[in-house]
């Protein structure tokens, strides 16, 4: 009995999943005995990539994307579409604001929606402004990161609760507590 390549394409698409692909593999190789044919294992092995490449392919597209939102656009989209129009963007970081703005206008999106961070100065300036400023800022002078994480939750700026503070927070911030 000889195997081609089409008997073991009809065996390997009765497959539906990756493991049970490669239980198939295995037992194919050593019923056919492909260790003492060259081109038969040749021809096993490239029918078994082709099934795990269309698996694959079948897996990535039935993954449910959790950011599903359609108003969001990817990163890499924007870096491609800035790259077609010769806008220079680093390879990594934040897209800038401007630039995910201008795609928008030019894809008939809806525009983002401009982060307005309320000015919040106090209505007399106190003796002891100086002071508590002081101990609002850490030895070196900088703000303390949960002193303004604190300052912006109480007046409804927008500030993430881990990592770096923007720097319109920070400046909202020091504009307060002149």
């Amino acid at each position: 009995m000889t195997t081609t390549a089409t008997d073991f394409t009809l065996q390997f698409e009765e497959c539906r999943t990756i493991p049970e692909t490669n239980d198939l593999y295995k037992r194919l190789f050593w019923d056919v005995r492909a260790d003492t044919n060259t081109e038969l294992w040749m021809t096993l092995s490239e029918t078994h990539r082709r099934q795990m490449e269309r698996l694959s392919i079948e897996v990535r597209q039935n993954v449910v994307d959790q950011d599903d939102d359609p108003n969001k656009i990817r990163p890499r989209t924007l870096r491609n579409w800035a790259a077609s129009k010769g806008i220079g963007l680093a390879r990594k970081g934040k897209v800038p604001m401007a630039i995910e703005q201008e795609y928008r206008g030019e894809h008939g999106l809806s525009p983002l929606e401009e982060l307005v961070i309320p000015e919040v100065f106090p209505e007399d300036p106190v003796d002891e402004a100086p002071t508590e400023t002081r101990e609002l800022h850490g030895p070196s002078g900088k703000v303390i990161a949960s002193v303004v994480r604190a300052w912006a939750k109480e007046t409804g700026v927008p500030c993430g609760a881990r990592g770096r503070i923007g720097p319109e927070v920070i400046r909202a911030y020091e504009l307060a507590h002149l």
